[in-house]
């Protein structure tokens, strides 16, 4: 599994982020920095993360910081992982890990799954799964930014910017291999489902520009309705999820032994369905009729998602 994806900033890193005023004091306790960074952390992400989920906020457990290079914290025994790298002007560069479990469990739980997966996964990381990765980071970023009272000079624009993501550490090299780093990990539980894991790594003599400020709103924003938290394809993040549609306007039998004797040139009558069945995958979803629009090949829809077609 091997997910890589390459972002680029449709604007200059410049306009994104203002971290001028924002530096640690000298004598700053880089531990004590740490502590109140890790403690913020733990204290809002189920909010974040229960988001992503459905309706039920996870429970979120604060692991031990570590310490060291990034052949230590971020090597192989990790698991199945997805980094994205996220980076701000003048600012820490965040790298974000998300369990590849964590991934399919929430778009399991999000399509209204209990989040119980199978054993062993996919091996190949799925658009979906992709989607909720980059989601999380984001998140994360954008909640990092508000404990550290980062503020975005442009109105709407995150302080962070996604720029790379990939499973393959080694292909993203995130940090230089001799550079002291810090990571924070949390361990999150969707109720009787298997716990995943969470980390964040920045540069170790970042952290005190990361520790909470005067600008600090991790304060739980309010939760939607539980009608609006029901498994709804069409909400954020899998509204966007393309589809391929197939419309079958021809379906017709023919021998194998004219099938065999095609060859170019030759000519066959055949007939276009009056209600031509439009699809996904092997479930039809709609039937309508052949038309045209603009010099083009249209279909209008004479009827959708009715029982018949859902069962086809």
């Amino acid at each position: 599994m091997k997910p890589h994806h390459d972002f680029t900033a449709e604007r200059p890193l410049a306009r994104h982020a203002q971290f001028a005023g924002k530096r640690a004091a000298p004598e700053a306790d880089p531990t004590a920095a740490a502590q109140r960074l890790t403690e913020r952390l733990a204290s809002a992400l189920p909010e974040v993360i229960g988001m992503l989920g459905g309706e039920n906020a996870p429970e979120v457990r604060p692991l031990d910081p570590r310490e060291g290079v990034m052949r230590e914290l971020l090597s192989r025994g990790n698991g199945q992982c997805s980094h994205g790298l996220l980076v701000a002007e003048q600012g820490p560069s965040l790298l974000v890990s998300v369990d590849v479990a964590g991934a399919y469990q929430l778009v399991d739980m999000a399509f209204g799954g209990d989040g119980k997966l199978p054993d062993p996964l996919p091996e190949k990381l799925p658009l979906s799964a992709q989607i909720v990765t980059a989601r999380i980071e984001s998140e994360v970023a954008a909640l990092v930014a508000r404990i550290a009272g980062i503020a975005s000079r442009e109105q709407g624009a995150p302080p962070f910017v996604p720029l790379r993501r990939d499973s393959d550490i080694a292909a993203l090299r995130p940090f230089a291999a001799d550079r002291a780093l810090w990571q924070a990990s949390f361990e999150i539980t969707f109720g009787g489902c298997d716990a995943w894991t969470l980390r964040l790594t920045v540069a170790s003599e970042q952290v005190a520009l990361l520790s909470p400020g005067d600008e600090d709103d991790t304060a739980p924003r309010a939760r939607p309705s539980h009608a609006a938290t029901s498994a709804d394809p069409a909400r954020s993040p899998f509204g966007d999820l393309p589809l391929t549609l197939c419309a079958t306007l021809v379906d017709m039998r023919m021998p194998l032994a004219r099938i065999a004797a095609l060859k170019p040139g030759d000519v066959f009558p055949v007939s276009v369905a009056r209600q031509v069945p439009l699809s996904i995958g092997e479930r039809t979803i709609a039937h309508g009729t052949l038309g045209e629009i603009d010099d083009r090949v249209a279909l209008q829809i004479i009827h959708a998602f009715s029982q018949e077609e859902t069962r086809s």
